[in-house]
């Protein structure tokens, strides 16, 4: 989560350029795409359930300082199992939407 203040920038910046978070587990990789981010007093910060398939990606802002939190929300847009490859998806979805930002 280190990077993960940089997408509020990318956010901004690339504005209409999709932005992906990639997920992965043992048996699946999750795909998301970045729709908002907001920066939130900590005593703010409030967990709920939604109801959708989204996620929301929480970090401690700033640095040093620590008393804000940055809440990155992301909507689930694609599930990929063990077949095909992560390699060859990613090839397909660059080549369907454009430049990906992978966050790691």
């Amino acid at each position: 989560f280190r990077r993960l203040p940089e997408i509020a920038g990318l956010l901004k910046s690339d504005a209409g350029e999709p932005i992906y978070i990639f997920l992965e587990s043992q048996d699946r990789k999750l795909v998301y795409q970045v729709y908002d981010t907001r920066v939130v007093p900590q005593e703010e910060l409030r967990i709920t359930e939604s109801g959708a398939r989204d996620s929301t990606l929480v970090t401690w802002t700033p640095r040093f300082v620590y008393d804000h939190r940055l809440l990155v929300n992301a909507a689930l847009v694609g599930v990929l199992g063990s077949e095909p490859s992560w390699d060859t998806w990613t090839i397909a979805l660059r080549e369907l939407v454009g430049p990906l930002i992978i966050v790691s």
